[in-house]
């Protein structure tokens, strides 16, 4: 089976849910192959094809085991399956004029992000991450056990670096392009980055 799966959409409420199978069963899975497939499949589209966008939900659905449940188990072998291996990302959500997107979606290009915040009804703050899986578990939190343990040297995400000059240079243009009364936030960051990213009038 091709992952990502695309298995319940809510027009309504545009909703984009993905199933992105098993981080032990599938091999060496990239979460940036993984995103780039429903952004150039789903999400861009509808991006383009967007007026204006009351509420939005884009997350990718994925399994992953503990080390108790694949020890003694060859690489990429079955387990049995528990509700607690059930996990998500959740890549952007819009709802009561506040998005929360990650760190991961900044990888793509500042004009196509202002478009998409752009087109967002009645938007009053931007709130960026890092993509941590959900519910938040410290077992597998770690992406050393989804690299390593889990045999998927490829899984990377993003970390926005307001002293790396591409990334500073990426928020710089997505705010001047974007209502100047929306209020953008970073979660991750410590006081030194955050009075950055103060300095050129960015939060």
């Amino acid at each position: 089976m091709t992952y990502p799966k695309l298995i319940k959409t809510n027009e309504s409420k545009n909703n984009f849910e993905y199933d992105g199978g098993d981080l032990w069963v599938r091999k060496n899975v990239s979460f940036w192959d993984d995103q780039d497939s429903c952004w150039h499949n789903e999400i861009l589209n509808f991006i383009n094809t967007s007026d204006s966008i009351d509420n939005f939900l884009w997350k990718i659905n994925y399994t992953l085991p503990f080390a108790d449940q694949i020890k003694g188990l060859k690489a990429n072998q079955a387990y049995e399956l528990n509700d607690d291996n059930k996990f998500f990302s959740q890549i952007a959500k819009y709802e009561d004029g506040v998005l929360e997107i990650i760190c991961d979606l900044l990888m793509y290009s500042p004009e196509i992000i202002s478009n998409f915040i752009n087109k967002l009804s009645l938007i009053k703050k931007i709130t960026i991450g890092l993509n941590i899986l959900e519910p938040s578990v410290l077992d597998i939190e770690d992406d050393d056990w989804i690299k390593e343990g889990l045999k998927n040297p490829e899984w990377q995400i993003a970390y926005f670096d307001p002293t790396e000059k591409s990334d500073l240079e990426d928020i710089r243009q997505i705010k001047k392009n974007i209502d100047q009364n929306i209020i953008i936030e970073f979660d991750h960051l410590d006081e030194n980055e955050n009075q950055i990213l103060k300095d050129q009038e960015i939060i």
